[in-house]
């Protein structure tokens, strides 16, 4: 992909609005999110506009991880490519991950918070291997960061390392969940004051009529 302005979209046109017009080739997104908050929904819209590389550090069961992530109406194996990798092999060889990363797709590691668990410099090894070939190969990593009870000792290292931190956040009032997607981190572009109000459910919908705070 050419030119240093290149952006991925997001597959969800009120986003992309958000964060400049798209994710800037490049670049590392930080998604942190409570564990039940259908995720899997969201990375299925970034699945449907662009390659996607989907990498799970939990479950190796690769026909359980098409389901997760593929699109409705994408063959398995035509644009979403998945595969399970241990976190301890990881944190000591990097490259069993990076080397692998394609041109120009998105690239998913779900969850990252195993990883953030493991020895620091070895963690931030990953982190900036990862950067280094996503700059090389014009590809972009969103990294979904478990937010639960603890918080993984090198969280910070992720939220730092990142380009864009996106913080879904889900409520229940009266038997009513909502979730609101704030984007707290956006280097290169402004962050927006309000969070964007969201529905995860078969897809992934937007409600702009009111804001947020």
């Amino acid at each position: 992909m050419d030119g240093t302005d290149a952006r991925f979209s997001t597959g969800i046109r009120f986003l992309d609005m958000e964060v400049g017009g798209g994710i800037p080739v490049g670049d590392i997104v930080a998604l942190t999110a409570p564990p039940d908050a259908q995720t899997e929904v969201l990375f299925k819209e970034i699945a449907r506009v662009r390659a996607t590389q989907y990498v799970s550090t939990i479950c190796p069961d690769e026909a359980e991880l098409r389901e997760w992530v593929r699109p409705p109406e994408t063959a398995p194996n035509d644009v979403v490519t998945v595969g399970y990798r241990d976190p301890a092999k990881l944190l000591d060889d990097p490259s069993a991950l990076v080397d692998r990363v394609p041109s120009e797709t998105y690239l998913i590691i779900d969850p990252v918070s195993v990883l953030e668990a493991g020895d620091r410099e070895a963690y931030l090894g990953v982190l900036n291997a990862l950067k280094e070939r996503l700059r090389e190969v014009g590809s972009v990593a969103l990294l979904n960061c478990l937010r639960g009870d603890r918080t993984p000792d090198n969280r910070p290292l992720t939220v730092k390392r990142a380009d864009h931190v996106w913080k879904l956040r889900r409520s229940v009032d009266g038997g009513e969940v909502s979730t609101t997607l704030l984007i707290s981190k956006a280097r290169g572009n402004s962050v927006p004051q309000e969070a964007i109000s969201i529905e995860l459910a078969d897809e992934v919908r937007i409600d702009t009529s009111r804001n947020i705070a």
